[in-house]
């Protein structure tokens, strides 16, 4: 990949972005992933992204080309500046991939809009350190949605089902309005150890650093829980951890006393900054009774984590797993999707301490499939007015689905469902929710965060 020097002083979004990924740029590999369309005889850039990876990541590269479309994934090298290359390159408008030449135009007027994410949502979902800076550029709306392109994708040597296919393969972003856009996305450096656990009275702790940087930079801090009161908060510093080579990462590890059955929320950081948390416990032991009683028949939720992954052998019993996963959050929770009779209701219907209410659709598929977000909406408004004439305005009521699909495969759906109001759980949170029920959970904190997160 070639690009364009001699670019005015940065915005301020780019010199943010380059800010945040400063202390780790040199140890992480770029990529350069894009879609572009032929109009006029030149090739139009729709989405592109320059991602920077771990040293370890196997970076599939991807080539597609038929008469009107381009697209792939092109290893940008091991320039130092090439991150600032790119971006250069996308600011003047022109970049050179793979011996072409693409356009990125701006919007009307010349200029690009920009802004740097410094926590991008997916991340926050996932309980990790995305940063991302994204420059908007012209309007492609009657140009995109053009039939022929998803026709012209199926004939290409390698298929694809149409375009949405393509970007999601290439992991480009696949936002509702159809502006052209380029992203830089920095993942996160430091993470902890899944294999980290509790093991009678011993807290293991594993940290996993990108390969090249300072361990003693990175640090876990940490919060000791005991019956949902943090009873311990201290932080553990990479001088104090014992290091090695391990799947191509740098993994540090680390012992401390902990109480019996104590759950730990861990914080991988570096250089100042914390890029993940995670919560790890005794997978023998918990301090939620809910959790306590429902594992006598289904130890370490194996079952019910199979349910949620592969929706059993059909649809009612993902309905009946999310169930029981509220019930375990401290909910509680009717299950009207079991009930013949019952089939114009919500799938579950569930309250929180304080009397809140929340109807739950589940889908293992899309979320406009079977109308069900438009059902979503009308039974909670049922529910609201049945509350309100029965004097009970001051109790609120949030509409949720949960999807076995991921938030990459419902990408299209998300800005509908976000206007209707409706609360979006997706196959990338289940995890985290699961980590949540190994201490006494507050459903109505996890009630009230659930309503800030559609404000």
């Amino acid at each position: 990949m070639t690009t364009q020097p001699d670019q005015p002083a940065a915005p301020p979004a780019i010199s943010d972005f380059l800010n945040a990924v400063r202390g780790f740029r040199a140890a992480m590999v770029p990529s350069f992933s894009f879609v572009a369309f032929r109009r006029d005889g030149r090739w139009e850039i729709f989405r592109a992204r320059i991602t920077l990876h771990l040293p370890a990541t196997k970076i599939p590269l991807l080539s597609v080309r038929t008469d009107n479309i381009l697209a792939g994934t092109d290893p940008v090298g091991t320039d130092l500046f090439a991150l600032e290359k790119c971006i250069d390159a996308m600011r003047s408008g022109v970049i050179e991939v793979g011996g072409e030449t693409l356009h990125f135009l701006p919007r009307m007027g010349g200029e690009y809009g920009m802004t740097f994410i410094p926590l991008h949502p997916d991340g926050i979902a996932s309980q990790t350190r995305i940063a991302v800076l994204q420059m908007f550029g012209n309007d492609q709306t009657g140009y995109l949605l053009h039939p022929p392109f998803d026709w012209e994708l199926r004939a290409a040597a390698q298929p694809f089902d149409g375009v949405n296919e393509l970007t999601r393969e290439l992991n480009l972003a696949t936002l509702p309005q159809h502006g052209s856009l380029f992203e830089a996305v920095a993942f996160n450096v430091v993470a902890i150890d899944n294999a980290s656990h509790v093991d009678g009275t011993v807290a293991h702790f594993g940290l996993r650093l990108c390969e090249g940087l300072d361990t003693a930079k990175a640090s876990i801090g940490y919060r000791v829980m005991s019956q949902g009161v943090a009873i311990a908060r201290e932080r553990i510093g990479g001088t104090a951890m014992t290091w090695s080579q391990v799947d191509g990462v740098q993994l540090g590890q680390a012992t401390v006393d902990v109480p019996a059955a104590a759950t730990i929320h861990a914080y991988a950081c570096y250089d100042g900054a914390t890029y993940q948390h995670w919560w790890f416990s005794d997978p023998d032991h918990s301090q939620n009774p809910r959790r306590a009683a429902y594992e006598a028949t289904d130890k370490g939720l194996q079952k019910l984590k199979s349910l949620v992954r592969t929706g059993g052998k059909q649809a009612r019993e993902f309905e009946a797993a999310v169930a029981c996963l509220l019930w375990m959050l401290g909910f509680n929770s009717v299950y009207l999707g079991g009930i013949p009779r019952m089939s114009d209701a919500a799938d579950v219907l569930v309250t929180t301490p304080q009397g809140h209410f929340a109807v739950v659709e589940c889908t293992i598929g899309v979320l406009k499939a079977e109308h069900k977000l438009t059902h979503l909406v009308d039974r909670t408004a049922a529910v609201r007015n049945q509350l309100e004439q029965s004097n009970f305005p001051n109790l609120r009521v949030l509409p949720v689905i949960f999807t076995m699909k991921t938030r990459d495969e419902v990408q299209g759906d998300l800005d509908q469902a976000r206007q209707l109001g409706i609360l979006v759980v997706t196959q990338d949170d289940f995890e985290r929710l699961f980590f949540l029920t190994l201490q006494i959970s507050n459903a109505d904190y996890i009630f009230s965060e659930a309503e800030k997160s559609l404000q």
